[in-house]
């Protein structure tokens, strides 16, 4: 709304927020458009975009900005309820796409497609960059980095969801197991990163255990 309604500027014009963010991205999807035709990925990503669009929307966040095949999401304030909210749209998500519509769209001997989500919080700057006649709305930082980044380890250590530690630590009460500490790609701190259990079998993790982390 404030892009579309500010006057034509070249200034940048953002401001600095404390949010939790979420970026999902549908695996394997390159190798499933090699061979499937133009109109069937952007009959999947338009479908993709709608499903996400209405699960953030739902659990009181915003998509921040589509790109291909992937979504970045935001809530505001990094906080237990923004935290909650993140990962109820994470579980939804992964519930409605990457164990529903993707997967019933994979080819013969292609792994099916899934989603990878990640999560974090911290300080971001909002706002919208460019010139005068193309503006462009972003959202820049070291969290939303640390958050693809977060996103891009679901792949390697086979999980759908993947939560950084700022995040964890106000979720206190839902099932969590570490999965170990994890010098991000592109990033100079290490990352201890947890991922949500379903089943009852690991007891949740205390609030000095992802302090400490």
């Amino acid at each position: 709304k404030e892009v579309a309604f500010s006057l034509p500027s070249s200034q940048i014009d953002a401001e600095r927020r404390d949010v939790t963010l979420l970026s999902a991205d549908i695996r394997n999807f390159a190798a499933f458009g090699e061979s499937r035709p133009p109109e069937e990925i952007a009959a999947i990503l338009h479908l993709f975009s709608i499903r996400a669009n209405e699960i953030i929307d739902s659990f009181g966040g915003r998509i921040a900005e589509f790109r291909g095949d992937s979504v970045l999401a935001i809530w505001n304030g990094t906080n237990e309820e923004s935290a909650q909210n993140a990962l109820d749209a994470a579980v939804a998500l992964n519930l409605a796409l990457g164990d529903g519509l993707l997967a019933d769209h994979h080819p013969a001997g292609l792994e099916p497609m899934a989603l990878g989500i990640g999560l974090d919080q911290g300080p971001v700057l909002i706002g919208s960059i460019g010139s005068s006649d193309r503006r462009s709305f972003t959202v820049l930082g070291d969290a939303v980095s640390a958050t693809l980044r977060i996103r891009e380890m679901t792949t390697e250590l086979a999980q759908p969801i993947l939560i950084g530690s700022a995040v964890a630590r106000h979720l206190v009460g839902r099932k969590l197991q570490s999965q170990g500490s994890f010098l991000l790609s592109g990033l100079r701190v290490p990352r201890v990163l947890f991922a949500p259990v379903p089943s009852a079998e690991v007891v949740p993790i205390d609030k000095q255990t992802i302090n400490a982390a």
